[in-house]
């Protein structure tokens, strides 16, 4: 039988909250409520507003994921001796559950930029991942997962130690992007997202070469 830590009656919890808050808003929401914003923050994609169901079914489907991963991974053990891994399932319902407030908080006619909601939560959620980064073993469903780092426990061990560094800058560097203009943070988002993922790559590649192919 599993069993469940805080950490999953939390996220059990806010699931919940999700589904009820959901029930109780859905007679007074509009007839169409808001569900994309685009690169500047402002919202440019309408749905019906039983729409507001559909988040909290996604974190559902999210943490149930995550409840069968220790059960059907490949390298399971690396799975369950990862000391963090609750904590990350936990800190990825939170964020996916700031959207979802976000949402509700729009539906409600309040005017932000979403950008300013995104922004800072995907900083954080890096910063945090950079620091667990140096703790995870080989495994296919978290991770720096790339040809050589799936071949090797070296290459995976010297890859996930450069990107937990490389994790952290990139959080402190969007946080500092909370300060630039709405219509420029997707790029200030994303250009140093794919720079961080191409060094990965590349710096992967490297060690397998040099060291982790024999």
């Amino acid at each position: 039988m599993m069993k469940l830590t805080n950490y999953d009656f939390a996220s059990i919890i806010l699931i919940v909250v999700m589904f009820a808050i959901s029930f109780y808003m859905y007679p007074s929401l509009p007839d169409q409520i808001p569900i994309h914003w685009n690169a500047s923050g402002q919202v440019d994609g309408w749905g019906a507003p039983q729409t507001i169901f559909l988040f909290p079914v996604i974190v559902a489907l999210v943490y149930g994921l995550f409840l069968a991963i220790p059960k059907i991974a490949v390298y399971k053990k690396n799975i369950q001796d990862f000391k963090h891994f609750e904590s990350m399932k936990f800190m990825l319902i939170v964020f996916l559950s700031a959207f979802y407030l976000a949402t509700l908080f729009a539906t409600q006619g309040y005017d932000f930029k979403m950008n300013y909601v995104f922004m800072p939560a995907i900083a954080l959620l890096l910063l945090y991942f950079g620091y667990i980064m140096k703790d995870m073993k080989r495994n296919y469903f978290i991770g720096i997962r790339t040809p050589w780092t799936l071949a090797s426990d070296h290459v995976w061990k010297k890859t996930h130690e450069l990107g937990g560094k490389v994790f952290v800058k990139l959080g402190i560097l969007m946080l500092m992007g909370v300060f630039v203009p709405a219509k420029y943070m997707l790029w200030f988002i994303l250009l140093p997202i794919l720079v961080a993922v191409g060094i990965m790559i590349v710096y992967s590649y490297i060690i397998w070469k040099r060291e982790g192919k024999n």
